[in-house]
């Protein structure tokens, strides 16, 4: 697994209940502005901490620890997460975000968006089962009814 310092929260305090990680490589694009506002915005939510890599192999880490296949062409990539990423081991489930099955920048902030609503919620993502967030996020976003196969999905090994 990838050092602590590969993510760019060092130490994890006690406290945080979701984690959210930015899987892709960055970009100077609309996209990747929603994503920046998105870090920021997501950092006023308590109990849940947003983290990117520093490096490539971190990602890849945490995507094969998941049972992903690494796939550039669909990222960027939000995993909705339990554990730290360092923490996350072989047959850990979390939710994933495909957002580069989305048409573009407005999409995907509607995703960002409604899921720090959602996270806001008190404990109300955290006490569902996997299937059951995923159900959740399906009916609160509106733009993954379309993609819902295709952009957000539970992973890992059950």
């Amino acid at each position: 697994m990838a050092a602590i310092s590969d993510w760019d929260f060092r130490g994890v305090e006690n406290g945080f209940e979701l984690f959210i990680a930015e899987i892709g490589n960055g970009t100077d694009d609309e996209v990747g502005d929603v994503l920046n506002a998105a870090f920021h915005d997501f950092g006023e939510v308590e109990s849940l901490l947003y983290l990117r890599a520093r490096n490539t192999q971190a990602q890849r880490d945490l995507v094969e620890s998941l049972g992903l296949d690494w796939d550039p062409v669909y990222m960027p990539w939000l995993l909705v997460l339990e554990k730290h990423p360092n923490d996350v081991r072989e047959g850990d489930q979390a939710i994933i975000f495909r957002l580069g099955h989305l048409d573009g920048a407005e999409e995907v902030e509607a995703v960002t968006k409604t899921l720090m609503a959602a996270s806001m919620e008190a404990n109300a993502l955290r006490k569902l089962t996997w299937e059951k967030r995923k159900e959740r996020f399906r009916e609160l976003i509106p733009v993954l009814r379309d993609a819902a196969d295709f952009a957000i999905a539970v992973v890992g090994v059950l």
